[in-house]
C-alpha cells in the first residue's frame, strides 16, 4: 500500500510541482499530497508548501463512525466504555491512512485499547459493521447518508469540529474526545513560482462555481464547504503539515 501511495504521489504532484509556472497545469488534490505526505513517506520527491501555491481549498471531507443497527440511540460515551469494557470483541475498521490515524487518536484520547482493522473493500467493512462481526467503523459521511435513511445503521459520532448539516443530531468525536478532529481537505494546487496575479484569477473563476448553491450544497453531504483567499489556504496547508 506505500509503494502505490508513494507511486501516486510521484506521478500527480511531482510533475506539476515541476511544471512551467503558467496558469495552465494544476493539481487537484488534499491532505494525502500536502499536509499528510510528509509524515507518511520517509522520502517526498517535491515540498509540499515551497513547491506548490494553493490556488483555492474548496472543501473538508469527514467521517463518521457507525455501529450496527443495534446501536442506534446509543450516546458516544456510553458506546466508548462498552469499547474500554471489552476491545477485544469491539475491534473499529476503515479503509484509509486517514482512518487508521483516527481510530490511534480514539484510542489515545478514550484509551480505549481496541484494534483498528484495516479493510481494503470499504463494502466489506460496512457489512460486517451491520452483521455485528465488527464493532464499529470509520465510514464517508457522504456515503454514511443514505444507510441512516434506510436504517441500515447506526451513526454513533463525527470526526468534524462541529456538528454537520448533512447529519443532524449526530455528535461529534470532540465532544467526549476533546480535540479528536480529522478529515481530509481538497483543492487545486498550482507550481510555486506561478505569478499571484495569475493565481489570484483562478481563484475567482473556482469561487465563481464553488459558491453556486449546488455546489455549495453536495459539499455539504461529505463535510463543510470552505471559502478562503489563496494567503489562507496556503497558511491552512501549512498548520495540517504540523498537526500531521
Amino acid at each position: 500500500i506505500r509503494d502505490k501511495l508513494v507511486t501516486g504521489v510521484q506521478t500527480c504532484a511531482l510533475p506539476i510541482s515541476k511544471s512551467a509556472p503558467d496558469g495552465y497545469t494544476l493539481l487537484f488534490g488534499g491532505s494525502g499530497a500536502t499536509a499528510a505526505a510528509r509524515a507518511l513517506f520517509k522520502v517526498v520527491p517535491y515540498d509540499p508548501i515551497n513547491d506548490l501555491a494553493t490556488v483555492i481549498m474548496y472543501q473538508e471531507v469527514y467521517f463518521t463512525l457507525i455501529g450496527s443497527p443495534e446501536e442506534r440511540g446509543t450516546p458516544l460515551a456510553a458506546f466508548l466504555e462498552k469499547v474500554r469494557r471489552n476491545p477485544a470483541k469491539n475491534s473499529i475498521g476503515g479503509v484509509s491512512t486517514t482512518t487508521e490515524m483516527l481510530s490511534k487518536l480514539v484510542d489515545m484520547s478514550g484509551k480505549t485499547g481496541h484494534t483498528y482493522v484495516r479493510y481494503t473493500n470499504a463494502g466489506l467493512m460496512v457489512t460486517d459493521v451491520i452483521a455485528g462481526r465488527l464493532g464499529a467503523g470509520f465510514y464517508n459521511v457522504s456515503l454514511t447518508v443514505p444507510m441512516i435513511k434506510s436504517g441500515q445503521t447506526a451513526v454513533i459520532g463525527v470526526s468534524s469540529p462541529v456538528p454537520l448539516k448533512s447529519l443532524p443530531g449526530v455528535p461529534t468525536l470532540a465532544s467526549v474526545l476533546p480535540d479528536v478532529v480529522l478529515g481530509t481537505f481538497n483543492g487545486y494546487f498550482a507550481p510555486s513560482k506561478t505569478p499571484r496575479p495569475v493565481i489570484n484569477l483562478l481563484h475567482r473563476h473556482f469561487t465563481d462555481v464553488f459558491r453556486q448553491p449546488a455546489f455549495i450544497a453536495k459539499s455539504e453531504e461529505s463535510g463543510r464547504p470552505l471559502n478562503m483567499t489563496p494567503e489562507e489556504a496556503d497558511a491552512y496547508v501549512k498548520s495540517e503539515i504540523g498537526r500531521a
